[in-house]
């Protein structure tokens, strides 16, 4: 038997996932004049910033392949040819998906891949909402399932999607990035919305002690302050 953690969903969040880390590319956008007050607007709120919309129509329009390399083990590399990086356990504690706030002192986008296993009691068709503020693909078992591009800055949008779950052990694979151009945050998050009995979150850990990883958590999740003051 693989050598992996099990955990329930979380509140019916999927939170538990092998990731990537983030990758802050370069974006080049056409230089765009500011006038009179819209720079200060652009300081105090969350609208479209000067380049937003065209890497929006850019990235729109490129849909997200199979990553050229994929080792879904702790340590295991993730990505494209020219650009890969090892797959790290997340450790969530009581956050509902993968959150990653960044800021960037030039347009980039922040792209990150995330993968988990899924154990289902019965084959059959799930309903789930898949949660991001920027953009998602989403494979299930080695199938393109959706691509969803809402880039909404910091607001996370749910999109619903039904997964086709078979029973047993089912494979997810999930590309999530964000428009980055001073503060960001890129957020995946996964929430199961079926009934009966909620499927089964299952992470490899390569090489480690399943049982010492499970205990460390515990006493992690254990630690708090002697007094307030």
């Amino acid at each position: 038997m693989a050598n992996e953690l099990h955990f329930p969903l979380f509140h019916g969040y999927v939170d538990r996932w092998l990731v990537s880390g983030v990758t802050e590319t370069p974006v080049i956008t056409k230089p765009t004049a500011l006038h009179g007050a819209e720079n200060e607007k652009l300081n105090t709120a969350p609208k479209d910033k000067p380049g937003e919309e065209q890497f929006k129509a850019e990235r729109r329009a490129k849909a997200t392949a199979w990553p050229a390399q994929l080792d879904t083990r702790p340590g295991g590399l993730v990505g494209g040819a020219d650009n890969v990086t090892p797959f790290t356990v997340y450790w969530p504690f009581d956050d509902i998906g993968v959150t990653y706030a960044w800021d960037c002192e030039t347009p980039a986008c922040l792209s990150a891949w995330a993968y988990t296993e899924l154990d289902a009691a019965e084959a059959g068709s799930v309903p789930f909402d898949l949660i991001t503020c920027g953009g998602a693909a989403l494979w299930l078992n080695g199938e393109k399932l959706t691509e969803v591009t809402p880039y909404h800055h910091n607001e996370p949008v749910p999109t619903p999607l039904t997964l086709p779950l078979q029973k047993g052990r089912n494979k997810l694979l999930v590309f999530f990035d964000n428009y980055a151009e001073r503060d960001a945050t890129i957020i995946l998050r996964l929430r199961w919305k079926g009934e009966g009995t909620a499927p089964e979150q299952v992470i490899p850990v390569g090489e480690a002690d399943a049982a010492r990883l499970a205990e460390a958590e515990h006493l992690m999740r254990s630690l708090a302050f002697h007094r307030n003051h």
